[in-house]
């Protein structure tokens, strides 16, 4: 229902009813644009085209009920979708922005690691020799990018006895403002 006017519309955008004049036919040109839509993970998507050219994001431990899901709020960003997303797939800034909780100051060095092409995106796995209140262990941080803006982090050995992964998608509503969504999941190993 339209709160300016009253109006009412159907799931395909048509108007059904118009409440100030109620006996007149409806005008066609009061119809509205609508796009596809899904509802997935607790978030509702959409595509500006008629044909998506890709499907969501599967992140498999949002579904997987021996993972432990931790629902945060969206975090407002000024920045653009494609900078929070690039910052997400940073790991030359885990030395020096993550240290006290796994950056290593003492190995800053990016070690080279293959990029490769999948059904849906990229995928890359690399391992940094990371800091935890258990010493230096190297920890493989395996990421999957879904377009346009979605990305899944998993960390299997980030914790002893704890498999990690977490989710992003980003939403953006102008050039210099965006929100993160980010679904974590933790999977405690018996």
């Amino acid at each position: 229902m339209c709160a300016y006017h009253g109006f009412r519309y159907g799931f395909e955008g048509k108007c059904t009813g118009v409440p100030a004049h109620p006996t007149l036919p409806i005008s066609e040109k009061l119809c509205l644009i609508t796009f596809p839509t899904i509802e997935k993970y607790g978030l509702i998507s959409t595509c500006l085209s008629a044909t998506p050219l890709a499907d969501l994001a599967v992140w498999p431990e949002l579904e997987d009920p021996t993972y432990h899901r931790i629902h945060l709020d969206p975090f407002d960003w000024r920045t653009s979708a494609a900078r929070q997303a690039e910052n997400f797939l940073d790991i030359t800034h885990f030395s020096w922005l993550h240290v006290g909780t796994f950056g290593n100051r003492e190995k800053p060095e990016i070690e080279k690691y293959e990029v490769t092409q999948t059904a849906t995106g990229l995928h890359m796995d690399y391992v940094y020799p990371m800091i935890t209140l258990f010493g230096e262990s190297m920890q493989t941080f395996s990421y999957d990018v879904t377009l346009p803006f979605s990305s899944r982090i998993q960390l299997p050995d980030f914790n002893p006895g704890r498999k990690y992964a977490l989710c992003f998608r980003m939403s953006y509503f102008s050039s210099t403002d965006t929100d993160l969504f980010l679904h974590g999941t933790t999977w405690t190993i018996r």
